[in-house]
């Protein structure tokens, strides 16, 4: 159960920190990202919810 909590902060960590080259990449607009970014805490907090 641990892992996959690091697994998650692990993934948005990498996410937030590499914003410039991702939001280049896949062409994301300021909306997409906010988005994504939303979507990405969100499933982590129903994965939490699930795993208790």
């Amino acid at each position: 159960m641990s892992v996959a909590f690091f697994v998650q902060g692990l993934l948005f960590i990498t996410l937030t920190t590499h914003l410039p080259q991702t939001t280049d990449r896949f062409s994301f607009t300021a909306i997409d990202l906010s988005l994504v970014l939303l979507g990405v805490v969100l499933l982590a907090g129903v994965g939490s919810v699930v795993a208790e």
